[in-house]
Protein backbone atom coordinates (compact mmCIF):
# COMPACT_ATOMS: atom_id res chain seq x y z
CA UNK A 1 0.00 0.00 0.00
CA UNK A 2 1.10 3.67 -0.59
CA UNK A 3 -0.74 5.41 1.30
CA UNK A 4 -4.57 4.12 0.88
CA UNK A 5 -3.79 3.13 -2.52
CA UNK A 6 -2.71 -0.21 -3.55
CA UNK A 7 -0.30 -0.53 -6.30
CA UNK A 8 -0.32 -3.14 -9.00
CA UNK A 9 1.87 -6.38 -7.92
CA UNK A 10 3.52 -5.77 -11.65
CA UNK A 11 4.66 -2.09 -10.81
CA UNK A 12 5.77 -3.03 -7.54
CA UNK A 13 7.97 -5.91 -8.86
CA UNK A 14 9.90 -3.17 -11.24
CA UNK A 15 11.23 -1.17 -7.97
CA UNK A 16 13.29 -1.80 -4.71
CA UNK A 17 10.57 -1.46 -1.98
CA UNK A 18 11.55 -0.85 1.14
CA UNK A 19 9.02 -0.54 4.61
CA UNK A 20 10.27 2.01 7.28
CA UNK A 21 8.41 1.60 10.52
CA UNK A 22 7.53 4.83 12.35
CA UNK A 23 10.34 5.55 15.07
CA UNK A 24 9.59 4.91 19.04
CA UNK A 25 8.29 8.21 20.71
CA UNK A 26 11.53 8.09 22.87
CA UNK A 27 13.35 8.56 19.47
CA UNK A 28 11.18 11.08 18.52
CA UNK A 29 11.79 13.35 21.49
CA UNK A 30 15.35 12.60 22.04
CA UNK A 31 15.81 14.16 17.89
CA UNK A 32 13.75 17.19 18.21
CA UNK A 33 14.81 17.63 21.81
CA UNK A 34 18.90 18.08 20.39
CA UNK A 35 17.10 20.18 17.27
CA UNK A 36 15.92 22.78 20.05
CA UNK A 37 18.68 22.36 22.32
CA UNK A 38 20.96 23.70 19.08
CA UNK A 39 18.38 26.40 18.11
CA UNK A 40 18.41 27.23 20.99
CA UNK A 41 21.88 27.58 22.67
CA UNK A 42 21.74 31.57 22.33
CA UNK A 43 18.68 32.24 24.79
CA UNK A 44 18.42 32.78 28.53
CA UNK A 45 19.15 29.66 30.66
CA UNK A 46 15.14 29.77 32.01
CA UNK A 47 14.08 29.20 28.26
CA UNK A 48 16.36 26.53 27.49
CA UNK A 49 15.44 24.80 30.60
CA UNK A 50 11.83 25.34 29.48
CA UNK A 51 12.29 23.74 25.56
CA UNK A 52 13.10 20.39 27.28
CA UNK A 53 9.52 20.03 28.15
CA UNK A 54 8.03 21.10 24.68
CA UNK A 55 9.06 17.48 22.73
CA UNK A 56 7.14 15.67 25.56
CA UNK A 57 4.03 17.66 25.72
CA UNK A 58 4.52 17.49 21.38
CA UNK A 59 4.43 14.49 21.27
CA UNK A 60 1.76 13.69 24.10
CA UNK A 61 -0.54 16.60 22.02
CA UNK A 62 -0.09 14.65 18.61
CA UNK A 63 -1.13 11.07 20.51
CA UNK A 64 -4.21 12.38 21.08
CA UNK A 65 -5.05 14.23 18.20
CA UNK A 66 -4.02 10.76 16.65
CA UNK A 67 -6.74 8.83 18.84
CA UNK A 68 -9.23 11.31 18.95
CA UNK A 69 -9.59 12.13 15.40
CA UNK A 70 -9.10 9.50 13.20
CA UNK A 71 -10.15 10.28 9.67
CA UNK A 72 -13.65 9.93 8.55
CA UNK A 73 -15.78 10.60 4.96
CA UNK A 74 -16.29 13.83 6.30
CA UNK A 75 -13.00 14.78 8.11
CA UNK A 76 -11.17 12.90 5.45
CA UNK A 77 -8.34 15.38 5.90
CA UNK A 78 -7.54 14.24 9.49
CA UNK A 79 -4.15 13.10 8.24
CA UNK A 80 -1.82 13.71 10.79
CA UNK A 81 1.92 12.38 10.82
CA UNK A 82 5.22 13.34 11.50
CA UNK A 83 5.22 16.32 9.24
CA UNK A 84 3.13 18.07 11.39
CA UNK A 85 5.26 17.86 14.54
CA UNK A 86 7.90 18.99 12.08
CA UNK A 87 5.83 22.16 11.52
CA UNK A 88 5.84 22.97 15.23
CA UNK A 89 9.28 22.34 16.02
CA UNK A 90 10.47 24.37 12.53
CA UNK A 91 8.19 27.31 13.88
CA UNK A 92 9.58 27.01 17.21
CA UNK A 93 12.92 27.35 16.21
CA UNK A 94 12.57 30.68 13.99
CA UNK A 95 12.25 31.75 17.46
CA UNK A 96 13.91 35.61 18.31
CA UNK A 97 16.20 35.42 21.48
CA UNK A 98 14.94 39.34 22.12
CA UNK A 99 11.01 38.61 21.59
CA UNK A 100 11.34 34.77 23.66
CA UNK A 101 12.96 36.09 26.57
CA UNK A 102 10.93 33.81 28.93
CA UNK A 103 9.90 30.68 29.45
CA UNK A 104 6.13 32.19 29.07
CA UNK A 105 7.01 34.06 26.03
CA UNK A 106 8.04 29.80 25.19
CA UNK A 107 5.43 28.41 26.15
CA UNK A 108 2.67 30.79 24.48
CA UNK A 109 4.91 30.54 21.35
CA UNK A 110 4.30 26.54 21.40
CA UNK A 111 0.87 26.85 21.94
CA UNK A 112 0.52 29.21 18.76
CA UNK A 113 2.36 26.60 16.67
CA UNK A 114 0.62 23.99 17.88
CA UNK A 115 -2.64 25.62 17.06
CA UNK A 116 -1.27 26.71 13.61
CA UNK A 117 -0.47 22.91 12.46
CA UNK A 118 -3.00 21.25 14.04
CA UNK A 119 -6.52 23.51 14.90
CA UNK A 120 -6.47 25.26 11.39
CA UNK A 121 -6.64 22.04 9.96
CA UNK A 122 -9.52 21.41 12.04
CA UNK A 123 -13.32 21.77 10.32
CA UNK A 124 -15.64 21.63 13.26
CA UNK A 125 -15.98 23.27 16.19
CA UNK A 126 -16.64 20.65 18.57
CA UNK A 127 -12.97 19.47 17.61
CA UNK A 128 -11.25 22.90 18.08
CA UNK A 129 -12.86 23.22 21.70
CA UNK A 130 -11.12 19.51 22.39
CA UNK A 131 -8.10 20.30 21.20
CA UNK A 132 -6.99 24.49 21.70
CA UNK A 133 -9.43 24.42 25.52
CA UNK A 134 -8.86 20.78 26.47
CA UNK A 135 -5.82 19.61 25.21
CA UNK A 136 -3.87 22.22 24.58
CA UNK A 137 -4.35 23.93 28.03
CA UNK A 138 -4.73 20.47 29.83
CA UNK A 139 -1.01 19.73 28.77
CA UNK A 140 0.10 23.78 29.73
CA UNK A 141 -1.51 23.68 33.07
CA UNK A 142 0.10 20.14 33.87
CA UNK A 143 3.64 20.37 31.58
CA UNK A 144 4.15 24.50 32.17
CA UNK A 145 1.73 25.17 35.34
CA UNK A 146 3.99 28.53 36.49
CA UNK A 147 3.52 29.80 32.69
CA UNK A 148 -0.43 28.79 32.62
CA UNK A 149 -1.59 32.37 33.26
CA UNK A 150 0.53 33.72 30.74
CA UNK A 151 -0.02 31.28 27.74
CA UNK A 152 -3.55 30.84 28.09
Amino acid sequence: LAGRNTIDPRVVSLYACIGITFPAGESIERIYASILKNSFAGFDAAVQEATLKLPQATMVLHQQVLENMPPTPTKFHYIFSLRDLSRVFQGICQADPQIVNKPDTLVRLWRNECSRVYEDRLNEDGDKTFLGEKTVAGLIKTQFPTSAAVAL
